[in-house]
């Protein structure tokens, strides 16, 4: 024989007021109006990557933004170096040797720390945005080393030797901007293409 294991429960709740409560429809203005969500539904996988990927190449491209602090913290300290290099060559003689090499040793000392910061300063600043800081220092110094030369030989009309280091400086200075805003370029339209081969 089959037992009946049903459970008692309460009949169904028709929605209609009980008569036996009283009516309460006159404090309904205590409940605000729901807010109607008209964002549109992401449907699909695809979908919600190409919104997380345009939301990441709309913040990596404010990066844009700081292509000219970018480059000067870049070229500050080989335009340094140069600079303690000619003062190095220039200044030093027999008289004032005893007196200029401890004072290059401590500018040396400073040019390092100055450029550990500078440059570390262009890697955190990078890799907020999304791209890989240590990758874009190495291309900047990659392009302002082959032009260097090129730089070096547009200073030779100039006779005296700081004119010529400040030709020299400016003219790395402009390179430095150029390439960081190709790398910048480079660097936020890495994820379009990836979309597009994708």
């Amino acid at each position: 024989m089959i037992q009946d294991h049903r459970l008692d429960a309460p009949e169904h709740v028709s929605g209609e007021m009980s008569p036996d409560r009283p009516d309460r429809s006159s404090l309904n203005f205590f409940y605000p109006e729901v807010k109607q969500d008209t964002r549109p539904l992401i449907k699909s996988d695809a979908e919600r990557h190409r919104l997380h990927d345009q939301q990441l190449s709309d913040h990596q491209s404010q990066l844009h933004r700081y292509v000219a602090a970018l480059s000067l913290q870049t070229v500050g300290p080989a335009i340094i170096a140069l600079c303690i290099v000619t003062f190095a060559m220039t200044g030093i003689t027999q008289s004032n040797a005893a007196l200029v090499i401890p004072l290059l040793i401590a500018a040396g000392l400073l040019w390092f720390g100055l450029t550990r910061w500078l440059l570390g300063s262009v890697f955190d600043r990078v890799q907020t945005y999304g791209s890989r800081g240590g990758v874009f220092i190495f291309f900047s110094y990659v392009i302002l080393g082959t032009v260097s030369p090129v730089l070096w030989w547009l200073t030779t009309y100039v006779a005296d030797t700081w004119p010529k280091v400040a030709m020299a400086a400016s003219g790395a200075f402009v390179v430095s901007i150029i390439a960081s805003k190709i790398l910048v370029i480079v660097a936020t339209r890495r994820l379009s293409a990836a979309r597009q081969t994708g």
